[in-house]
């Protein structure tokens, strides 16, 4: 065979192995002018169903993916264009179109951090004249929108809830009271009943006040563990000022009250006091200071807290949340409880991530550190050995949130807790899962 042989069918494998893709785009090319016929029609659903239907095909394409999500827009279908538009802009970030659509799409959502910062985006672009007009009306709509939620005055809530929990009184599972009664945990189901509401007050253009309270009924259904059902109602009042449109200071007065059982645990009493700044229009941060007085019914209990907190949060992706928080108390014990003051060091970490306009899903996990001051005397701890206490607490929990409809708001969570102490008194463990629903007025 000659060289020329060669190189023909060289070429000619070349061409025939290029056929499927000249094809397929040519197919790709049909379906989107399809789309945009109808689009010119004003049948934005019928462009976004033989959009839709290609999808498994073309998901990626960066001409199908732009017209996918504005036909998505376009028909009221806002959570599938977000992901369309997402893929857009991951391989052209300066794709101008991809992101005022997404812009649109978030605004639909009710997303609103979200789609400004699409249209900030869109400012550094150069937008030409006709993108500019979509621009200044959405604009004008998130104003209208945050205009809007400024000026609500008051909100309310009520919710069930059910669920089970493996340790109702946070006992230390398998300790030996005495020779012969050991301790064990108590399981039970449970049911709670909640409500809430809370109304603001403006005072002038930068000073609002806003009071508010909130109450729970949790009842447990096995007979052991009715000791341990609970009242808890909690007030609170917050003074707010904007001084520069990015920093805001605050105080507060908070109130609450437990009972177990119908009868009386614990009363609190607080104030305190908070800095935060919009660092951007996806991150802020959070100081403060705050004292609680705790009086418990055995007034050897009792104890003044004072400390320290901290919080950041943050936005990386519009369909991110996250946040971190960390706190440092002290704790001024009454003269007779036992361990006397205490110290207590903690951080929480929070992420949510939502993959559909109506569901989200969120993970905590939470470490603190409590250090007793004074060492436990013989049959303080129940087990006869004596000395210092010092508390390792884990939290962690897994949530999930569906929104079927304006103000419902279904919940089902996974919470876990365990404590490590020096002392096997205060060493515990409990899993709770739970299930609720909530209606926001």
């Amino acid at each position: 065979m000659s060289l020329r042989q060669r190189l023909h069918i060289i070429l000619l494998s070349g061409a025939l192995a290029l056929c499927p893709t000249w094809a397929q785009a040519d197919a790709l090319a049909d379906v989107i002018e399809a789309a945009q016929s109808a689009l010119q029609q004003g049948d934005a659903e019928r462009a976004y169903t033989l959009l839709a239907e290609q999808e498994a095909n073309y998901a990626g394409n960066v001409d199908y993916d732009y017209w996918f999500g504005l036909s998505a827009v376009r028909a009221g279908k806002p959570a599938r264009a977000t992901f369309a538009l997402e893929r857009v802009i991951s391989e052209q970030p300066n794709h101008a179109g991809a992101r005022l659509e997404l812009a649109t799409a978030w605004l639909q959502l009710g997303q609103r951090d979200a789609a400004t910062e699409e249209l900030d985006q869109l400012e550094t672009l150069s937008p030409p004249p006709q993108a500019q007009e979509r621009i200044d009306a959405l604009n004008q709509e998130l104003n209208r929108q945050a205009r809007s939620e400024k000026q609500r005055r008051n909100g309310a809530f009520v919710g069930v809830e059910y669920g089970d929990d493996d340790n109702v009184g946070t006992w230390p599972a398998g300790l030996e009271f005495f020779p012969g009664f050991t301790i064990q945990a108590i399981e039970s189901t449970f049911a709670s009943l909640k409500a809430g509401y809370w109304h603001r007050f403006d005072m002038n253009a930068t000073q609002k006040l806003t009071l508010s309270i909130n109450g729970m009924a949790r009842r447990n259904q096995e007979d052991d563990a009715e000791q341990f059902d609970q009242d808890y109602i909690t007030a609170g009042a917050e003074w707010r000022k904007d001084l520069d449109g990015r920093s805001d200071v605050a105080a507060r007065l908070d109130l609450a009250t437990l009972r177990l059982d119908g009868e009386s645990y614990y009363n609190l009493f607080g104030i305190g006091g908070e800095w935060s700044r919009r660092l951007s229009a996806a991150t802020e941060v959070t100081t403060g200071a705050r004292v609680r007085q705790l009086d418990f019914e055995l007034d050897q209990y009792d104890y003044l807290q004072s400390g320290l907190f901290g919080r950041i949060e943050h936005r990386p992706r519009p369909r991110w949340e996250l946040s971190a928080e960390f706190n440092a108390d002290y704790e001024t014990a009454d003269e007779n409880r036992a361990g006397g003051d205490a110290s207590v060091f903690g951080v929480l970490t929070r992420a949510w991530y939502q993959p559909a306009a109506k569901h989200r899903v969120g993970a905590e996990l939470g470490y603190s550190l409590v250090t007793y001051r004074t060492d436990y005397l013989p049959g303080q701890a129940i087990t006869p050995e004596s000395g210092e206490r010092e508390d390792d607490r884990l939290n962690a929990a897994l949530l999930y949130d569906w929104f079927p409809g304006k103000g419902w708001q279904v919940r089902a969570q996974a919470g876990y807790r365990d404590q490590s102490s020096s002392l096997d008194a205060f060493t515990y463990d409990q899993t709770v899962l739970s299930a609720g629903l909530n209606y926001y007025f």
